[in-house]
């Protein structure tokens, strides 16, 4: 059985040859960040120092998230996202590989509706905290975070350039790509 890091590579060396994504599911059939192998995290998993008590903003993750299914987690996020959306940025990797369907439902489901208004911005620059890692449970999404990337970059571009929140597309655009970028 190939490992995460294994998987990922494999898949990134397939990209680089052009190959699908569907002859690369039929040599690694459980995908790249299966949702089945990842545990539910604890306290230790929001942090990132041996003594969670002293990080200060994997504590505030937990505070947030922790404890949540990811059914939860979307309604804290939806009800207020500009506060809540921070503590992506924050939580430690497994935390983040396990809440990432989180982002990815608000993204899809809420963001549109609202034109992205903001928040799609922030969480670029949150999600981008964690790349490049080394937790092999974030090297794991990063097929699900540059698909994510792309569906948004897609959806921005038939977007007319309306005034959220102080950004404009144009920077919503930016935020994204670097993060796709930073992918590759």
């Amino acid at each position: 059985m190939a490992t995460i890091l294994q998987t990922h590579l494999a898949y990134r060396e397939l990209h680089r040859l052009g190959r699908s994504i569907s002859s690369w599911r039929s040599h690694f059939p459980r995908g790249p960040a299966s949702l089945s192998s990842l545990t539910f995290p604890g306290l230790t998993d929001f942090t990132i120092t041996d003594r969670p008590e002293d990080d200060l903003d994997g504590m505030a993750a937990w505070r947030t998230f922790g404890g949540l299914t990811l059914d939860a987690a979307y309604e804290r996020l939806r009800e207020d996202p500009e506060a809540h959306q921070e503590a992506f940025m924050w939580m430690g990797g497994r935390a983040f590989a396990f809440y990432l369907p989180v982002v990815e439902r608000y993204l899809r489901e809420d963001e549109p509706r609202v034109a992205f208004d903001g928040i799609a911005h922030v969480l670029a620059h949150d999600l981008a905290m964690h790349v490049p890692s080394d937790v092999p449970e974030v090297l794991a999404v990063y097929i699900r975070l540059r698909a994510l990337c792309e569906r948004v970059l897609a959806e921005v571009a038939v977007l007319p350039d309306l005034a959220m929140r102080g950004f404009s597309i144009i920077q919503l655009q930016q935020a994204w790509r670097a993060l796709l970028a930073t992918l590759e």
